[in-house]
């Protein structure tokens, strides 16, 4: 209990540090995330809540007339926090605890961007593509939800790196091997199916399942080159072929899916790595009998 007292008493001191200086909110966005997993990690579980309502119930009495800041990195950080140290305790994948953390942060980056729109009426993300030359472009709903997931992704991957060299300090390792490719393979024709799914039926959010297609397939092709395969060289080499000739259909897709062809080079080689797992794995067997 005295642990999570300070845990949440440095979230105060944080966000009043805040207020006073604004230009640390940057560093607090990748630093309260670290707390709450400790508290996590080295606390009861059923105190998780009282520590959660402690902090934001004093955080909003401090920030009472920019309480749009607590809501934008200090909810989302008690969450995150969480999520990320049950998933470390459980010596889950590290790959997965970044993906996971990125989807609470993701939606919580789309609400806060809404209330602080709604109460300091200003829109933001027009100012952004303004500022890029965009204004007139005719799908900023999509740019907005590819934007969301970005720099979620960001503030996630570093606050991953910050609490995974801390936490190291404390005798706390996490997992950091390879995550099950046969797991990752079906999850990205998942997620590829998901994303044509939803595009019938609400853009942004197939371009948000995009953005996730695309860093795990990305993640995939970069592991089957680790594996330095002659094979996995030349089937990476035709499903690229294959990809590029499948933007011959470009043209004869309602824009802006037509970007969505990108996901033949990234379902091949899922099917590519799946087989080559389990022939891999079949092989060994003979071997060993």
């Amino acid at each position: 209990m005295t642990f999570m007292a300070l845990m949440a008493a440095l979230n105060v001191v944080f966000s009043l540090l805040s207020v006073l200086l604004p230009v640390l909110f940057f560093l607090l966005i990748f630093i309260l995330p670290l707390t709450s997993t400790l508290v996590c990690i080295f606390c009861k579980k059923r105190y998780y809540v009282i520590y959660a309502v402690a902090t934001i119930g004093l955080c909003l009495l401090i920030n009472f007339y920019q309480f749009t800041e607590v809501i934008s990195y200090v909810i989302p950080s008690i969450a995150t926090g969480l999520i990320f140290g049950l998933m470390i305790e459980r010596k889950i994948n590290c790959f997965w605890i970044i993906l996971c953390a990125t989807v609470i942060q993701t939606v919580f980056t789309f609400f806060s961007f809404a209330i602080f729109e709604w109460f300091a009426d200003r829109h933001i993300l027009r100012e952004i593509m303004a500022l890029f030359g965009l204004s007139e472009f005719g799908f900023g709903d999509y740019v907005a939800a590819m934007f969301f997931f970005i720099i979620s992704l960001i503030q996630i991957a570093i606050a991953y790196l910050i609490i995974r060299e801390e936490i190291k300090k404390m005798g706390v390792e996490t997992n950091e091997e390879v995550p099950s490719i046969p797991v990752v393979s079906i999850i990205l024709l998942g997620l590829v199916g998901a994303t044509i799914g939803m595009s019938f039926l609400y853009g942004p959010i197939a371009f948000m399942l995009f953005g996730f297609t695309v860093v795990i397939g990305t993640y995939l092709v970069v592991y089957s080159f680790s594996l330095k395969k002659k094979l996995l060289y030349i089937l990476s080499g035709i499903s690229l072929i294959v990809t590029i000739l499948s933007f011959t259909l470009y043209d004869y897709i309602y824009v802006p899916n037509g970007i969505y062809l990108i996901d033949v080079f990234f379902v091949l080689e899922a099917i590519i790595m799946f087989s080559n797992y389990y022939l891999e794995k079949h092989s060994n067997k003979d071997k060993i009998e």
